[in-house]
């Protein structure tokens, strides 16, 4: 099957136009720091992530950084790069805890605002 009509919109783009801007969010330092507290709290009160909510952390960085990589999702490349967690810091299972919360929260936000 070919295309026969342009494909255009944010979420239409070939590699050359593609910049690191425009699918890359950096976690920043108080972002980082937010992690690995609630990551401390999760080892601390260990909890089956489904029972964990978003309001449980204080995550106003994080919840920022989410929202810049909903904004891609919704309205620009359609895909993004959360650059970096430390998992090896961390732990895996204690940090996906914590990003699945935080995810959540910014997921409901934006599901409920719409």
């Amino acid at each position: 099957m070919q295309i026969n009509v342009p494909v255009e919109g944010p979420s239409a783009w070939m590699r050359r136009d593609v910049r690191g801007e425009d699918y890359l969010v950096e976690l920043s330092t108080a972002c980082l720091e937010e992690i690995r507290r609630a990551v401390d709290e999760i080892r601390a009160f260990p909890l089956p992530t489904i029972l964990r909510h978003p309001d449980d952390f204080v995550m106003p960085a994080c919840r920022r950084a989410m929202a810049r990589v909903r904004q891609i999702l919704d309205r620009g490349r359609r895909f993004a790069i959360v650059d970096r967690l430390p998992l090896s810091d961390m732990g895996r299972p204690p940090c996906i805890g914590c990003c699945r919360a935080w995810c959540r929260a910014q997921w409901r936000k934006s599901s409920t605002a719409r």
